[in-house]
């Protein structure tokens, strides 16, 4: 690599630079996905996936490698055809169009930029593919090359770019055709933790900017949660959940949610009393009242439901609270782990043996070390009482 590449930390927007090419892409397209199924052969990737974009939406797919979201993403793209099911563009099926008429700007794992190719060439490559020469190319490729800050860049090949520079001219490429919908698969795994998060906040600062529709393929929660408008989990194929980023971490709906989405202490418990405001949970550990409104199953007196409480709603405290509401466990610390802003404590209860986890900010930690008894008081009003059904998925 070239000794004077710019770091990525050069990719910042003091001001908003709305470029013809940008606003004209902030007429994102709606997309529905009707019934998609996709099966290779005897194996099913993708079944009854059903879903509605609106015009201008980020929405992330989120699901385990193997879970179907990138084949699904293939299939949008029209990189693979539907065994069944329907595509919609603006209200449009687009089920049977090749990949060029359906106006998707793709951006791969690994970019797929040509190594041959400088940064102009390589973004000029989709606009000489639908017949665009001369002055509007120059423009265009103007257009892209200063709102994605590669000014200086234009005569570089891929490999003299760091993996920050090649991820935006992958997405300068995906954009400046005015494409009706971006569509990212994986696009920051291959970049380094601390490159990844920032291109988290500028990827967000894009979107923002330029107003595309996104849909989004990703492993990651994290850059889900950051991201998205809405997030679509996958699981083996099917759609589990769809919900703002916000309701899936505070609002499983259910278990297979409230494991994936975060780390969650799950507790089974047995419904005892029905208030109007509130319900009264027998658990291992003790009583608690639940509120209702986060009660996502039915709450007759001895129904059987698992109790969610997240581990940022456990706090380590010298005595219970006394206010009669919030619960104190004795427990024993069996694993302390340190994570710079937060510590996860690895706690066992004394009454039950049932194992429980804490994360306290880091300041306040104090000097509690492995073996030592602490009182746990827990924030039962942040707590999520969903259906045993779902504990098989």
């Amino acid at each position: 690599m070239s000794g004077d590449v710019r770091p990525d930390s050069a990719w910042k927007r003091s001001e908003p630079r709305i470029t013809p090419m940008a606003a004209q892409a902030r007429r994102g397209a709606r997309m529905k996905l009707v019934g998609v199924t996709k099966h290779f052969g005897d194996v099913v990737a993708v079944t009854g996936f059903d879903l509605e974009i609106e015009a201008g939406e980020f929405v992330s797919i989120l699901g385990q490698s193997g879970s179907g979201k990138s084949t699904l993403l293939r299939v949008i793209a029209g990189l693979e055809q539907p065994t069944a099911g329907e595509i919609l563009i603006d209200g449009e099926s687009a089920t049977s169009l090749p990949p060029e008429a359906r106006r998707m700007g793709v951006v791969f794992q690994d970019y797929a930029l040509f190594p041959h190719m400088s940064v102009r060439d390589n973004l000029a490559f989709p606009l000489k593919m639908r017949g665009v020469h001369g002055p509007e190319l120059n423009q265009q490729i103007a257009s892209i090359i200063r709102l994605m800050s590669l000014g200086g860049l234009e005569r570089r090949r891929p490999s003299q770019l760091s993996g920050g520079q090649q991820q935006r001219v992958a997405l300068g490429r995906a954009m400046i055709f005015n494409p009706a919908a971006l569509l990212l698969d994986e696009p920051l795994s291959a970049l380094d933790r601390n490159l990844r998060e920032q291109m988290k906040t500028e990827l967000k600062a894009l979107h923002h900017e330029v107003g595309v529709t996104v849909i989004y393929v990703t492993h990651d929660q994290s850059e889900a949660l950051a991201l998205s408008d809405r997030v679509v989990v996958m699981h083996s194929g099917r759609i589990e959940a769809v919900d703002s980023p916000k309701r899936l971490y505070e609002f499983p709906a259910n278990r297979y949610i409230a494991s994936f989405i975060g780390d969650a202490n799950l507790l089974d418990a047995t419904v005892r009393t029905v208030r109007a405001s509130s319900i009264e949970m027998d658990t291992p550990i003790g009583s608690w009242l639940v509120p209702a409104q986060n009660v996502r199953s039915s709450a007759s007196p001895g129904d059987a439901v698992t109790i969610v409480i997240r581990p940022e709603h456990l706090h380590l405290v010298a005595t219970g609270l006394g206010d009669g509401t919030t619960p104190s466990v004795r427990c024993s610390v069996e694993q302390i782990l340190y994570g710079g802003s937060s510590t996860l404590y690895v706690l066992r209860s004394v009454t039950g043996g049932v194992g429980l986890q804490a994360r306290i900010p880091t300041v306040h930690a104090g000097s509690i070390a492995v073996g030592d008894p602490v009182n746990v008081a827990i924030d039962t009003a942040q707590s999520v009482a969903i259906g045993r059904e779902d504990a098989g998925k």
